[in-house]
């Protein structure tokens, strides 16, 4: 997936979204956030989108982190695309 602004790098420049199957209940789907300046065989975890049931819509989860506002605007992007995506089925 290649999300893209207006003047700004596709999604994969900097970071990755890798499907890391279903959640527990099987309803919704999951991805590990990778950041893959490093390389794509030495990734660094930065978190997980996965669904909030009490937010109802994806939403990314991390520890103790810190992000630009790109990579930050990417990640937003992806989450929406996915949590359109659920609520059409």
């Amino acid at each position: 997936m290649s999300v893209q602004r207006m003047g700004h790098k596709p999604v994969n420049t900097f970071i990755k979204f890798v499907d890391a199957g279903e959640s527990p209940s099987g309803k919704t789907k999951i991805w590990n956030v990778v950041n893959v300046i490093r390389g794509e065989y030495n990734p660094d975890h930065i978190g997980v989108v996965k669904w909030s049931g009490a937010w109802r819509k994806y939403v990314f989860e991390c520890g103790p982190s810190y992000y630009d506002w790109e990579c930050l605007r990417l990640i937003a992007d992806f989450i929406e695309v996915k949590t359109k995506e659920h609520r059409k089925k």
